[in-house]
């Protein structure tokens, strides 16, 4: 029973002694009061676990001995950290790993394990996986050093600055530097990209790290000291630290998820400059996903150049505003560049867009932090890294402040609390809309009609059959940020892509029109007043009100006027008739960024009509059934919807040759006169003659001459125009499923 008592007393001593599994990331000052908490004042805040510790007393020798270990120093493998620093700052940061020892509840410094000079726009990748606990990390940076603490004005600027550096230290290929021994001057190398000060410290760590026996390591030790002139390494650390944060072992162990933090350089508005910090993230992922807003918090206009889908876009960041940009859905690498360092980013300007105006670039690199969630739904299981998905990026946060020296620009931190939130009326969506027309041709029209009316059980419809008309298509949007006109030829697919208005435009209108031009220059200046205003102020709207609704007219297609603007008055006049036949309303923010898919049917020729002014020969018409009214036969039809079209074409080059051709019809189909009285010959000076002998009366002649070039006629021919589809208010985004691949 002593035996017992005495192994009881032991196992809680020990139990006890285990610590805290993990310190919260703090600052400077308090971690140093963390590090230092005398053991007395850690034993009293423990002392109130006892009693629940003492529930486990019999959970077996193994996890007493293990217990016993961890309380003199002894860490036993399984305890691994893994963990991954991304680098959002301006320059270099200095990482490194120390291990430290517990004993009787306080912490010893030990033997620093790992040391990187991480650049900007690199992160550590696995290089910092699977350290042995307990261990201290440090994220260093020189925060009093304006020079490093300023985005580079261009992707040149990046290379010339670490460049060569990256040479001398050797860049490992991950995005970090390791300093090969025979290096010479490495002081002077690694200071170029961390600060002198902090350079010195960082290559006498290195130094120190890359010691292969206790010779070489004491001799490192004392030269530090020289070096620096700092003393103890550790306070070195503390000294240049903008982020320290202890880790004790987790419970249960075995903890194989890999821990994130992030450096970045934002505006301190205390000391009016830029200033580099780190944080902590806890788990997170990497991912090809962007998303990011750009907070203007200075008083200038600041325009922006990013690449998105592989196309280079300039937007304006108004003052006070938030600017949201996300990649793309379902395209890798939509806004981040498949390669790190191939001059990717953002592009900030003051004023206009020139090199001389660059007020800094900001690289992407191919992967950023992901925020991410576990698929383990066991709660008594722990969770693993193979448990968490990735479901997104983290939100970055991109800022220009003014200074005395003019806008400058950093970045703000990714953690609840070290980025600002958007105001709701000062957001602007700067995603390009993706947009798509399709302007089909009459052979592919007329195919959808034909298909239509036999999936109905309907006869062929003849009297109206789709024209190609002879007309220009364009494309018209006008912002401040953005000015598209671009012609669209019949039967294909147009890409383009809309910049949303700025906020103080409140609104932007695209517009689909036909010009009945082939003059590019005048067809651009209707374009360009129609976007002023100057012209077709009522061409998108209907002038039916809801008195004139009624069941007829909801049900069935009105001819109007409506869309059809004539520019032909006054000295600035465009001297071109057109039409609206769609327009869709941007807002700064909206619906997201498409893709949205419009339609565009080309014109339909009224052969019913063109028929109607041709006096037929009465053997060519029947009777209906059921009116008993005379039509005109289907098969006189069918053949006029073929031949008009060729008419109307030949009579654009060849006036008469479609004139001779026309007359050749009536010939054939002409008036003939009353088959019951002998002397009629209708329009015929002798309708008894063979078609090709028929000469024709005044009134025949006149006939001819009208449907040459009178108000219906192969000059002015009876042509309907329909409106635009818009599929998103069908589809909601969706491809139409007639679409063309």
């Amino acid at each position: 029973m002593i035996c017992k008592k005495k192994f009881f007393a032991i196992f809680l001593f020990f139990s006890w002694l285990q610590g805290d599994t993990r310190s919260p990331d703090v600052s400077e000052a308090s971690q140093q009061k963390y590090d230092k908490v005398s053991s007395s004042d850690r034993i009293k805040d423990q002392f109130n676990s006892i009693v629940n510790q003492g529930k486990n007393v019999f959970n077996g020798g193994m996890n007493m001995l293990e217990g016993m270990g961890q309380g003199f120093g002894y860490v036993s493998s399984d305890y691994k950290y893994s963990y991954r620093v991304f680098n959002d700052a301006p320059s270099s940061v200095f990482v490194a790993t120390e291990q430290l020892t517990e004993f009787l509840g306080a912490s010893f410094r030990g033997e620093l394990k790992n040391a990187i000079v991480l650049g900007p726009n690199a992160n550590t990748g696995e290089a910092l996986y699977n350290q042995q606990l307990y261990l201290t990390v440090f994220i260093c940076g020189d925060t009093k050093n304006s020079a490093l603490n300023q985005y580079q004005a261009t992707p040149r600027n990046y290379l010339q600055k670490y460049g060569g550096i990256a040479g001398k230290l050797h860049l490992s290929g991950k995005g970090f530097w390791k300093v090969p021994a025979k290096i010479v001057n490495v002081i002077g190398d690694i200071g170029g990209v961390v600060g002198t000060d902090l350079g010195a410290v960082a290559s006498g760590i290195i130094d120190i790290v890359q010691a292969t026996t206790d010779a070489a390591k004491n001799a490192a030790l004392s030269a530090f000291g020289i070096k620096t002139g700092k003393g103890q390494v550790s306070d070195a650390l503390e000294r240049y630290a903008l982020l320290m944060k202890t880790i004790y072992p987790p419970a249960p162990k075995d903890d194989d998820k890999v821990y994130y933090y992030h450096a970045f350089a934002r505006y301190n508005e205390k000391d009016q400059k830029l200033k580099m910090e780190a944080e902590y993230l806890d788990l997170a992922g990497t991912t090809s996903e962007f998303s990011g807003q750009f907070y203007n918090h200075s008083s200038k206009n600041i325009p922006l150049q990013f690449t998105k889908d592989g196309r280079p876009y300039t937007v304006t960041l108004e003052p006070e505003t938030f600017n949201l940009l996300q990649s793309s859905r379902d395209i890798d690498y939509s806004i981040r560049p498949k390669e790190d360092d191939k001059g990717i980013g953002f592009q900030f300007y003051n004023g206009t867009v020139s090199a001389q105006n660059s007020i800094g670039f900001i690289p992407l690199s191919s992967q950023g932090i992901g925020n991410v969630i576990s698929t383990q739904q066991d709660p008594k299981k722990m969770v693993k890294k193979d448990d968490l998905v990735v479901v997104g990026p983290k939100l970055y946060t991109y800022e220009v402040v003014d200074t005395s020296q003019g806008p400058a620009v950093g970045v703000q931190g990714l953690k609840i609390g070290n980025f600002d939130q958007p105001v709701s009326q000062n957001v602007r969506d700067i995603n390009p809309a993706v947009c798509h027309l399709w302007f089909k041709d009459a052979k592919t029209a007329q195919a959808e009609m034909e298909k239509e009316q036999q999936a109905q059980n309907v006869p062929l419809d003849y009297n109206a059959v789709a024209f190609d008309i002879p007309e220009q298509v364009w494309i018209n949007y006008k912002t401040a940020d953005q000015v598209l006109q671009e012609k669209v030829p019949t039967g294909t697919v147009k890409d383009f892509y809309l910049i949303r208005p700025q906020i103080k435009e409140k609104e932007a209108w695209l517009y689909i029109v036909t010009v009945q031009t082939t003059d590019d220059a005048k067809a651009k200046k209707f374009l360009d007043r129609l976007s002023a205003g100057i012209i077709g102020t009522k061409a998108v709207y209907t002038d039916v009100t809801n008195d004139e609704l009624d069941k007829k007219t909801v049900l069935s297609m009105k001819p109007n006027l409506n869309g059809f603007i004539e520019d032909l008055q006054g000295s600035d006049a465009s001297g071109v008739t057109g039409a609206v036949v769609l327009a869709d309303w941007f807002a700064p923010q909206g619906v997201g960024d498409g893709p949205f898919y419009y339609e565009l049917d080309p014109g339909v020729l009224r052969v019913d009509q063109f028929a109607n002014a041709i006096w037929y020969d009465s053997k060519f018409y029947t009777q209906d059934e059921k009116t008993g009214s005379l039509q005109l036969s289907v098969d006189v039809l069918k053949d006029l919807s073929t031949l008009l079209p060729q008419w109307i074409e030949q009579y654009k080059t060849n006036p008469d040759s479609a004139k001779a051709a026309l007359k050749k019809y009536l010939q054939e189909k002409g008036n003939a006169g009353d088959p019951r009285d002998d002397q009629s010959n209708g329009i015929f000076v002798n309708a008894k003659l063979s078609p090709a002998q028929r000469e024709f009366t005044l009134q025949g002649k006149n006939l001819l001459h009208t449907l040459v070039d009178g108000p219906i006629s192969l000059k002015n021919y009876p042509i309907m125009r329909k409106a635009g589809t818009n599929w998103y208010t069908r589809t909601l985004g969706d491809k139409p499923e007639n679409w063309p691949q």
